[in-house]
């Protein structure tokens, strides 16, 4: 960045990624993020197919809330399009959500009693809109919304609760003749539907408007289904809510049916807004919002001119000005905090940053805090950047203030504020960043993520409903009511990692808190690192060297992946044709059966059965053995540590992304290697399990080095599913590629020396045919649309290699009689002249045999005579001799 000595980065404690970084710029990508910037963007696409719940667990009660954005294609003439099904025995219709040919909705409610509400016109137009129904059950109030606004609304006759015990079945796309089947056709959905929700609460007005443009990212007990249709292969359709409701595509959960519907990429609504103001404009915050002499205020901005002079952030201050707390940033966009104590003076407190400083057109998180009273910090982008001490604190706990105002400034955006009554320590600050707010949050005041879009109110999400106003009143004022702005640059952006450089570097943790002992783990990492052809590369070390109580996960030598507890190892080892770039490396062991398995890449490649549970415990390392050897020259990222083991299905499905909160069961460690400055790693995990660089807090050569991750690059764009064996008899290869980073949606390749292909569809199967015996390479560059592919550089691709090994039949014709090609003599009678061909069923070699060299020796002549012919002798015409 313009002005800094050295450009920052958060480190991100969610699903998505905050970085900056040599490219000058500072992007994030969070809850609210446009859809088609979302890792994966994708959606199912039905025609006369379904998705498949069985047994669905805890299914509302009393109050349901659906929501699932939609598109239909079209509907069947005189009948309906069933969006979504919920049948019990004795209840096919429980709950469904259909659309009938006429354009009303049909929602039919238990007791096979149904409702008819109608949505405005325009909804069958061809594009996505956003559909939610509330019920209560208690009162039978019905509601139907279409794109966050309420458009019908009923009374439900029957009011019994619905069926929760189990044995009901939903199904997404077909109505249910039969619980879990009998479909008909002319009641299918026909069209795209993502982000499926049902809740076990009446959602409000407000948070179907709110929500409905934001990926949910954190655990949420109302919350009974989630499916975001993200799985980019496969049979199931993971349910992200605390539920594991997991469905299947179709009938069949293990291969492909008729009933199965197809992924695409997504057009679902999902986008982000932030409040604009122009000079003068602020949003007013109501004075229930009580700051204490402890306090915390976080944001999001993206000042758009600096020249034009400073800026204010936020204001709070009594009726009479005084007792003002302030932040804002000067015309060189250095971030500045202060405090006044009365009317008049001026500020009696300023601090600023000095080489931290905004930047016109980019996005900035700041965050400003007052601890016991007087310690004042301004953190930037998560990091600490200027400290000062306040003389007097303005703020005492119950102060009156009507003046609290966001904005206020000249030409700045602004989103996601939060106000507390707490000091928010720096990794709070640094971890939370990117993360949405529960809203119950210790000391949360006021949580504003601004995403209405519209109207005059600014909806404080947290516990507290502090909600804020546009302008000097709740009506529309022209001068002072900022404007809503729908923002697209919140882009994913370049991840980090840290790199080791086989001699010194290491890591470790600041306790030996992290207990392994006699339990269930799971450790998962990606690495970027090769196997030695001697010694051991070690990424991940606990305990000593005796038996069961030294627990290792390295590479061991050349060929060998080792998962150990000393002396009691799993070792896998057949990587003779290993790929040295990045990959997903996964050891489980469950306690209980003794199993030890290794997975690479999301497929497990060894398990065996331990002789006792690991025992051990002390500091953990990354880099280094336990004795202080093996060092690891490599590179490592998004290092998981549980105390449970995943199941294969987990090692999966979390293999290509970061963590969302719902997935922090058993977790005690988590580095994402985002902070790129300092020397700690910070723990995400929330168990403050960090990591130190090297031996101290003060920087030494043996410090890892923070660097960009470059698995995002076409290296890591994709990933070949189904690899044939090393060797193979067949001439020809079918490939399944998918797309490493969901974001990839095409590809392009070539074999050998050959020209690289058009770009093909992730999924469509690389096929290629008549390949003669010998080595092959195909190489397999990512691409995020047909047209838009990483550099086709075979260095930079995914590549596979094997061997041809298909055996030819060949045979000699000698004077017109066959024999095989065996090397055996042949009896041909003399002075009879010598006729040779070659027949070959093999098209199939790098030197088809094309010529066959005609050789004799003749046998009882002495060596005098002159027709005597030693071995090897050629010959076009057989000598006139009794013997040959």
């Amino acid at each position: 960045m313009t002005g800094q000595s050295s450009p920052h980065s958060i480190a991100v404690k969610d699903e998505y990624i905050l970085s900056g970084g040599n490219g000058h710029s500072i992007k994030i990508y969070q809850q609210y993020a446009p859809k088609s910037a979302k890792i994966g963007g994708r959606a199912l696409n039905f025609a006369d197919s379904a998705v498949i719940v069985p047994s669905f667990k805890n299914f509302p009660t009393t109050a349901i809330t659906f929501e699932a954005w939609v598109r239909f294609d079209y509907l069947h003439s005189g009948d309906y399009a069933t969006i979504f099904s919920y049948a019990v025995p004795g209840s096919l219709d429980e709950f469904k959500v259909a659309r009938d040919s006429d354009g009303t909705y049909q929602i039919q409610v238990g007791k096979n009693t149904t409702e008819y509400t109608t949505l405005s016109a325009g909804f069958n137009d061809g594009r996505y809109h956003h559909l939610a129904v509330t019920l209560n059950t208690a009162t039978g109030a019905l509601k139907v919304y279409k794109d966050g606004v309420e458009t019908a609304s009923d009374t439900q006759a029957d009011t019994s609760a619905f069926t929760a015990d189990g044995t009901g079945t939903v199904v997404i796309g077909q109505k249910q003749g039969s619980v879990g089947g009998t479909f008909d056709s002319t009641k299918s959905f026909r069209g795209e539907i993502d982000e499926v929700r049902v809740w076990n609460v009446v959602r409000t007005a407000n948070q179907i408007k709110e929500f409905m443009y934001a990926p949910i990212s954190q655990a949420d007990s109302t919350l009974v289904l989630y499916y975001d249709f993200e799985e980019d292969q496969g049979q199931t359709v993971y349910d992200k809510s605390s539920s594991a409701n997991n469905g299947t595509f179709g009938t069949n959960s293990t291969s492909a049916d008729n009933l199965d519907p197809t992924r695409v990429p997504s057009g679902a609504g999902l986008r982000d807004y932030a409040l604009f103001y122009n000079s003068g404009q602020y949003a007013k915050v109501p004075g229930t919002v009580d700051i204490d002499t402890t306090f915390t205020f976080e944001a999001w901005i993206k000042p758009w001119s600096l020249a034009d002079g400073s800026g204010e952030i936020f204001n709070f201050a009594d009726s009479s000005g005084a007792k003002t707390i302030y932040g804002g940033y000067d015309s060189s966009g250095h971030i500045t905090f202060k405090t006044r104590s009365a009317s008049s003076g001026g500020y009696d407190f300023t601090l600023a940053t000095t080489t931290d400083v905004l930047v016109a057109n980019e996005w900035t998180h700041v965050a400003f805090t007052i601890s016991g009273g007087s310690a004042a910090t301004i953190y930037y982008n998560g990091f600490s950047s200027a400290t000062g001490t306040i003389t007097v604190n303005p703020i005492t706990a119950g102060d009156s203030r009507d003046t609290y105002l966001l904005g206020n400034g000249s030409l700045l955006s602004m989103k996601n504020v939060r106000v507390w009554n707490v000091t928010r320590t720096a990794a709070e600050i640094a971890a939370n960043a990117t993360r949405p707010s529960l809203g119950s949050e210790t000391g949360l005041l006021a949580y504003y993520p601004m995403n209405e879009g519209n109207g005059q109110t600014i909806y404080d999400l947290s516990t507290n409903a502090n909600n804020a106003t546009l302008g000097a009143t709740s009506g529309t004022d022209a001068a002072s009511d900022p404007s809503w702005q729908m923002i697209s640059d919140f882009n994913i952006p370049t991840q980090k990692g840290i790199k080791f450089d086989g001699t010194d570097d290491f890591t470790q943790t600041l306790n030996s808190n992290v207990n392994l002992a006699n339990s269930n783990m799971t450790i998962a990492l990606w690495a970027n690192a090769v196997p030695t052809g001697t010694g051991q590369r070690t990424f991940i070390a606990q305990g000593t060297g005796t038996a069961d109580t030294g627990l290792s996960f390295l590479f061991n030598n050349a060929t060998q992946m080792n998962f150990s507890f000393w002396s009691d190892d799993a070792i896998y080892t057949t990587l003779q044709n290993y790929d040295p770039g990045w990959h997903y490396w996964v050891a489980t062991y469950d306690s209980a059966t003794k199993t030890q398995k290794i997975y690479r890449d999301g497929v497990e490649i060894k398990s065996r059965t331990a002789n006792a549970d690991y025992q051990g415990s002390g500091i953990l390392y990354l880099g280094k053995y336990f004795n202080g050897n093996y060092r690891l020259n490599g590179s490592l990222d998004e290092v998981r540590i549980y105390n449970r083991t995943l199941s294969a299905t987990e090692v999966k499905s979390t293999m290509n992304r970061q963590l969302r909160s719902s997935e922090y069961s058993g977790l005690l460690v988590y580095y994402d290697f985002n902070e790129q400055k300092g020397q700690y790693v910070t723990d995400l995990s929330g168990n403050r399990n960090h990591s130190v660089r090297g031996t101290n807090g003060a920087s030494e050569s043996s410090d890892p080095q923070w660097f960009d991750d470059n698995r995002s690059n076409a290296k890591m764009q994709t990933v070949i599913y189904n690899p044939p064996s090393a060797t193979t008899t067949a001439s020809s290869i079918s490939l399944t590629i998918l797309g490493r980073e969901s974001s990839i949606t095409h590809y392009k390749y070539k074999v050998d020396s050959g020209s690289w292909s058009a770009a093909q569809t992730i999924a469509t199967a690389l096929s290629a045919s008549s390949l003669i015996n010998g080595s092959h390479t195909v190489y397999i560059i990512g691409c995020t649309s047909s047209t838009n592919c990483a550099p086709l550089n075979t260095s930079s691709a995914t590549t596979y290699t094997w061997t041809v090994s298909n055996p030819p039949t060949v045979t000699k014709n000698v004077n017109n009689r066959v024999f095989p090609l065996d090397g055996v003599d042949e009896p041909l009678v003399q002075g009879t002249p010598i006729s040779v061909s070659i027949t070959s069923t093999e098209a199939n070699s790098a030197s088809p045999i094309s010529a066959l060299t005609c050789t004799y020796e003749t046998v009882g002549l002495h060596t005098s005579d002159p027709n005597y012919a030693a071995a090897g002798a050629s010959c076009t015409t057989l000598p006139s001799l009794a013997t040959i």
